[in-house]
């Protein structure tokens, strides 16, 4: 069942979030929220998990900081992007990060896991893609 709108109405500037800061270290940071593009939906995170292999990231320091991890992630939409039309705010939604082609050659033979696009993991915005403006502006 969808929040009620009055809850939807107000995004605010920042959110919380474990941010990774290399040397094995999370710390929670007030982060700003991403403006989102055309095509995109910002969701408010309700529940989010984090996998062993972002633990073993964190661990032995493989990517670098700063990080959000985590992506299985379930919200609820509060903003949709221009061209958006499948989802609108109050949809309880379940973000995948994964999604394969299903056209090239690894697709084609089900090894979706393999596919180029598949590897590309699009849920994490945070402070690995700046925010393209100011949500007040």
């Amino acid at each position: 069942m969808p929040i009620a709108d009055s809850e939807l109405s107000a995004i605010p500037e920042t959110m919380h979030a474990a941010v990774y800061r290399g040397e094995s270290r999370i710390a929670v940071e007030e982060i700003p929220i991403p403006v989102i593009q055309p095509g995109e939906i910002l969701i408010r995170v309700e529940a989010c998990g984090i996998c062993h292999t972002d633990l073993k990231k964190i661990e032995h320091n493989l990517l670098a900081p700063p990080r959000v991890f985590g992506h299985e992630t379930a919200g609820v939409v509060v903003e949709v992007g221009a061209s958006v039309t499948r989802f609108r705010p109050g949809d309880r939604v379940v973000a995948f990060h994964h999604i394969p082609c299903l056209e090239c050659f690894y697709c084609r033979r089900k090894l979706y896991a393999q596919c180029p696009v598949y590897k590309r993991v699009a849920s994490r915005r945070g402070l690995n893609r700046p925010a393209a403006g100011s949500r007040n502006t």
